[in-house]
């Protein structure tokens, strides 16, 4: 190859990168925007699928146990997957409850209601 050549090679390279580069933040907006739509999408499915449990003062629940709400392995073959029965002392609109058990002691913590199910004797 002659030099005059590779001139006109290195510039239509240079050219080319700069196309490339100005393109550059036109593609990042669009893949952002392609994300979004996916999350979106994906916190649509599940807002569909999850089941909202409503509970009032009262009401006669189980809770669900420790090794379940933590995602742990069960501490054995046949332990149960739910504690109670338990008693709702206190329902506040942001779904989380003050529960207590059968024979009135009140549990110290709050639990949210999508780790209750209604206890059905």
């Amino acid at each position: 190859m002659q030099g005059s050549e590779l001139e006109v090679d290195a510039n239509m390279c240079a050219e080319a990168r700069m196309a490339d580069l100005e393109g550059l933040d036109e593609a990042r907006d669009l893949a952002k925007a392609k994300c979004q739509r996916n999350y979106q999408k994906m916190a649509n499915v599940y807002s569909k699928a999850l089941r909202v449990r409503m509970f009032a003062e009262g009401q006669i629940v189980l809770k669900a146990a420790e090794f379940v709400r933590r995602n742990l392995p069960s501490p054995s073959k046949f332990s149960p997957n739910w504690d109670g029965p338990y008693i709702i002392q206190e329902a506040h609109g942001s779904s989380y409850y003050r529960l207590s058990k059968s024979n009135g002691t009140a549990l110290a913590d709050p639990i949210n209601g999508k780790w209750l199910k209604h206890y059905y004797s």
